[in-house]
């Protein structure tokens, strides 16, 4: 039961911290005061391939949620029915 509890608190944080993510790049793109010069540095191409990468966890982790739930239930089946 402790493994399911901190599963679920690691995949919490990691959910929580990419939503906070997409807003702060959607919030910086939306503003019109928020302007990118030719000569300034920005490392917004890099958070867009951050947020790419990203994605790609939190649909493993949906998986991982969601995703075996029939297989969950026929190992706690056949763990049930071993001595």
């Amino acid at each position: 039961m402790e493994d399911k509890r901190v599963q679920f608190v690691f995949s919490l944080i990691f959910l929580i911290a990419y939503l906070a993510l997409i807003f702060i790049v959607l919030f910086l793109e939306t503003q019109s005061s928020f302007e990118i010069k030719p000569d300034h540095d920005s490392m917004l191409g890099e958070l867009k391939i951050l947020i790419g990468v990203l994605t790609a966890g939190v649909a493993q982790i949906l998986n991982f949620w969601f995703g075996n739930s029939k297989k969950a239930q026929k190992e706690e089946v056949s763990e049930e029915e071993q001595p």
